[in-house]
This record gives C-alpha cells, sequence and structure tokens, in this order.
C-alpha cells in the first residue's frame, strides 16, 4: 500500500468516526430521552447502540488525526510533531473513558450507581463520571493543539483548521445541555471535525501538489 492510499483510508475512518460519534448520542437521545446513565446502563440495546458506536468513532478518530498528520508532516516541525503526538495521547485517554463507558456502565449501573452518574449541579460527581470528563476535557484541549498546528502548518486548506479548531472551542464553551437536543448539538460539534478533514483526505488525488497551493484558503 502506497503512502497515499493510506492516507486517503485514514482520511475515511475520519469520517467514519464523525458519524460513529454522531450517532451514538442521537441513538441514546432517541432511546432514552434524558434518563440519567445509571437508570438505562442496564438496558440490552445500550452497549450496541450507544456505547460501541462511541468507542468504535473514537478508535477510528485516532487513526484519522495519524493520517492528517502523514500528509502534513512534511511541513508540521517541531511544534506540528508534538502536537500530533500531544493529540494522539490524549484521544487515547477518550478511548480509555468510552471503552469504561460502554463496558463498565451496564455493571456500575445495577451495583454502584452513585459511582457512574453526572450531575453538573451539585458538586460530588460519581467517581467515574469525573474520569470521563477529565479524559474528554484532555482529548479536547489536545485536539485543539493539533488544529493550531494544523492552521499555521498549512498544508490543508486553512478553513478546515479553524473549522476543527472552533468546533471543538464552541463544543467546550458554550452552554450545551448534556440531555436531549443539546446533547446531539454538542456530539455534532465534535462530529463535524474529523467529517471535513477526512473527506479533505479520502478525496485527495494530487498527493505531489506542492504544499503552498493546497494550504491556500
Amino acid at each position: 500500500m502506497t503512502q497515499r492510499s493510506l492516507i486517503k483510508l485514514l482520511g475515511g475512518s475520519g469520517i467514519l468516526a464523525g458519524v460513529m460519534i454522531i450517532l451514538a448520542r442521537v441513538m441514546q437521545v432517541w432511546l432514552f430521552g434524558d434518563s440519567p446513565l445509571s437508570a438505562h446502563g442496564t438496558d440490552g440495546l445500550f452497549v450496541p447502540l450507544v456505547g460501541m458506536p462511541g468507542l468504535v468513532g473514537s478508535v477510528l478518530f485516532l487513526l484519522a488525526i495519524t493520517g492528517l498528520y502523514l500528509y502534513q508532516a512534511e511541513n508540521a516541525g517541531v511544534f506540528g510533531l508534538l502536537s500530533f503526538l500531544f493529540a494522539f495521547a490524549g484521544i487515547s485517554f477518550s478511548i480509555g473513558a468510552n471503552w469504561a463507558y460502554a463496558f463498565g456502565s451496564p455493571y456500575l449501573a445495577s451495583t454502584a450507581p452513585g459511582l457512574l452518574d453526572l450531575d453538573f449541579s451539585h458538586e460530588s460527581w460519581g467517581v467515574f463520571g469525573k474520569g470521563f470528563i477529565y479524559s474528554y476535557l484532555l482529548s479536547g484541549i489536545s485536539y485543539i493543539v493539533f488544529a493550531i498546528s494544523t492552521i499555521i502548518t498549512g498544508s490543508i486548506p486553512r478553513w478546515i483548521g479553524f473549522l476543527m479548531l472552533l468546533s471543538m472551542v464552541l463544543a467546550a464553551v458554550l452552554p450545551i445541555s448534556t440531555i436531549g437536543a443539546g446533547a446531539i448539538v454538542l456530539n455534532v460539534l465534535l462530529g463535524i471535525g474529523p467529517i471535513v478533514f477526512g473527506w479533505y483526505l479520502w478525496r485527495m488525488t494530487k498527493p505531489d501538489v506542492d504544499h503552498s497551493e493546497r494550504g491556500a484558503a
């Protein structure tokens, strides 16, 4: 397999990652509404229709940023390399959190629901809930840094890098609900970046085009 083919394949994983990230939340809202995780974690539909799409999406996301770095590595420099390694580590933490979410939630929901639920109106959160939040926070921060390096490198159209950056920043700062339609909006923001840059890598047909031309806004 040539590097060009590998990058295209990894770009395709970005498209699928974004779709799976959005699908996981849509299915959760559709199937379980606003009920807390401890209330629906034991449902037989939770793991295959909510937990697994989120886990698969995060793994595909990791593959996608690897493809994006390979595409721009020649021009990325030291900051680009460090930002990629940071993003790789951060998203790896989110994969661990999503594994625990998918396969640990059913057990905890039936045995120790207090460890599981998040309640943003109270200071005392479940310990696993805290773990989810901290892991996703690290993942988001590392992705923001990687988006900044992508903009600086300019190997892909810079509007894509700005979209990656803006979508994650909005997901972090907007007072979006973690339930209902607001939760879907949140996951759309999380998924739009890998869909767009993944599509760009997937449709790449001229790998030898000068980087300055590819980086034109």
